[in-house]
């Protein structure tokens, strides 16, 4: 049941600017009552029969010194208010927050509980991302010890002019290179940027080029390699390591008979970096060639008779996601234990790399940063785990974004894109 004021008058008011003349406590009961009783035709809940009577009592009492007299104007607005706090007793879904205001009228404002709420979480929200931009425009002063000489325009420029009057070749630091050896090597990979540099190298430090393989899906396309005297003669077999049958054959494929009888080292850099994706739905993407095509590599190796076989991974493996809506427990206990590197930033927005999370169980996949990182965990695990007397196997984690050629996806790819802002 719900009350109402007394409409007529309100409605009559605002049409003609005044109240009726005569109006009697009857007649304005009348008005009240939204919904008649009903006791005899049984179609009212007996409990709300009781209530409506109830509310009617109740408005009745501070009226009946008025009897059958006419209502002023003040009489009737008291009435009406009257009516109005029966009905939030009535009715429980006006759930109110009164404050008061001390001012001469000394009237109160009603706000509802769910408005009131909604305004002060979105102030909180609102005010938590302003601090976080802030944040994040800024180094911590954790990473500036670790890293006290910074990068200036100046620096950059001088940099520059340096590189472009003695650019950095293979020629260049052939000195410090390792002597050759009677070795054969298969280079998975062997057409992109690390894989490239590896075979460029071999070449440098006068490998003969029919001992050296490239394995890989992508035919040369780097102006560097192409260039080279010798590049032709290094064999090239185009192959997706993704693909059971044909990575056997390509690392089986028959040595001229001057190396044949070398032993066999395989480097093997080939993976697909797609660092945004993070989504499990498209994790098989890289799955497909990060590590199945890393378990056909090390199974194709074997049958080849290789006894060393080296991986690129990635220093991404131990970085963890960051978290910019942290638990607020474990925000208090971050501060509780006195932790301020953990509760002054966003979780993680700083991180120390290391390897020690690879003597440890797996994380799951949400707890990298990844899909890429994700895939070259479980290829480490893969390449290491088939070590033995006979056939060594390692990994090398890069920590820093791998660049320094026009194909490279840190700086190289924006560059010639010419669209980068930074």
């Amino acid at each position: 049941m719900e009350l109402h004021a007394c409409h007529c008058h309100a409605d009559r008011k605002a049409t003609t600017g005044h109240f009726p003349e005569t109006t009697s406590v009857g007649q304005t009961l009348s008005y009240v009552r939204k919904v008649p009783l009903k006791t005899e035709s049984g179609s009212s809940d007996p409990a709300d029969i009781d209530e409506n009577q109830k509310c009617v009592s109740n408005l009745q009492e501070p009226c009946k010194h008025l009897g059958e007299r006419k209502l002023s104007v003040p009489s009737r607005r008291h009435c009406n208010s009257l009516k109005k706090k029966q009905r939030d007793v009535v009715n429980p879904r006006y759930q109110r927050i009164t404050f008061p205001f001390h001012s001469p009228t000394s009237r109160a404002m009603d706000i509802p509980l769910i408005p009131a709420f909604t305004a002060l979480t979105v102030t909180a929200v609102v005010a938590y991302l302003v601090r976080l931009n802030q944040l994040l425009n800024t180094t911590p002063p954790e990473v500036q010890r670790l890293s006290p000489t910074r990068w200036t325009r100046e620096t950059v420029l001088q940099t520059y002019k340096r590189l472009e009057e003695n650019p950095i070749t293979t020629k260049s630091y052939a000195d410090k290179l390792p002597p050759k050896l009677e070795r054969r090597y298969i280079v998975t990979g062997g057409s992109g940027l690390v894989g490239g540099y590896i075979v460029l190298q071999l070449l440098e430090r006068g490998q003969p080029p029919e001992s050296i393989r490239i394995v890989d899906f992508r035919p040369l396309n780097r102006p560097d390699m192409l260039q080279h005297d010798l590049i032709s003669a290094v064999d090239f077999v185009q192959t997706d390591i993704a693909s059971a049958e044909s990575t056997p054959r390509a690392f089986g494929k028959q040595w001229p008979s001057t190396v044949a009888h070398w032993p066999l080292t395989v480097f093997h850099t080939a993976a697909i970096i797609i660092p945004a994706d993070r989504s499990k739905l498209e994790y098989a993407v890289c799955e497909s060639v990060n590590v199945k095509g890393t378990q056909h590599v090390v199974d194709a190796a074997l049958r080849a008779g290789a006894d060393v076989l080296v991986s690129t991974t990635s220093g991404s493996i131990s970085i963890r996601p960051v978290e910019l809506w942290p638990s607020p427990w474990r925000v208090f206990w971050a501060w509780w234990s006195r932790s301020p590197e953990n509760w002054r930033w966003p979780w993680g927005y700083w991180q120390v790399l290391d390897e020690t999370d690879f003597f440890k169980r797996p994380r799951k996949h949400h707890e990298y940063y990844a899909n890429y990182p994700a895939s070259k965990a479980a290829a480490e695990r893969i390449i290491c785990g088939a070590n033995s007397p006979s056939f060594r196997t390692g990994c090398i984690r890069p920590a820093n974004g791998v660049y320094g050629n026009p194909t490279d996806n840190t700086v190289g790819v924006p560059l010639r894109m010419g669209d980068v802002p930074t």
